[in-house]
């Protein structure tokens, strides 16, 4: 598959790197340059990775982060085309995840939430659990990117909406 690979942290590197290893095209963006993966393409912005890739897979610091990747300057939401599945491995808030969510798909792309755990170690051994919410079609496309990077793929329901109820806070 062809795949942009949104940052190269601590987990993101690995992961973009077991990727490449399982034979994707891989094109990769960190928000510090420098950082680099071996057999990847590296993008200047996110908007450049995501130009004609399948799938955009994010692994950022938090909330915030995603949402300059996502609708930021040169953000992915420029280079968004009906049927690309973006898909968000960072650990960030139920309620933008639904809001994000919403503003891709008025893209005609599909949103995952699929945090991931995991250490460094299970990132570079490729043993990482996902933590998937999305439609059972959409992650049965995801599954081989899955199983590259990771052990075990869990579907909670939905993308955000099935684990958090309307009364849940975000900060608990």
């Amino acid at each position: 598959m062809r795949v942009a690979f949104l940052g190269l942290g601590i987990m993101g590197q690995a992961m973009a790197g077991n990727l490449v290893k399982a034979g994707n095209e891989v094109t990769v963006w960190n928000r510090t340059p420098g950082k680099e993966v071996e057999g990847a393409k590296t993008a200047q912005t996110p908007a450049e990775a995501a130009q004609g890739a399948e799938v955009v897979w994010m692994c950022v610091a938090d909330t915030d982060a995603v949402e300059q990747v996502l609708f930021g300057e040169n953000g992915v939401d420029g280079a968004l085309t009906q049927g690309v599945i973006v898909v968000d491995s960072s650990t960030i808030s139920p309620s933008a995840t639904l809001g994000f969510a919403e503003r891709v798909r008025a893209k005609g792309s599909e949103y995952v939430d699929a945090p991931v755990t995991g250490s460094k170690i299970g990132a570079e051994s490729g043993q990482l659990v996902f933590i998937v919410g999305a439609e059972p079609a959409v992650i049965e496309r995801l599954q081989p990117l899955f199983s590259a990077m990771g052990k075990t793929t869990l579907r909670m329901g939905g993308t955000g909406k099935d684990r958090h109820e309307p009364d849940d806070r975000d900060d608990v």
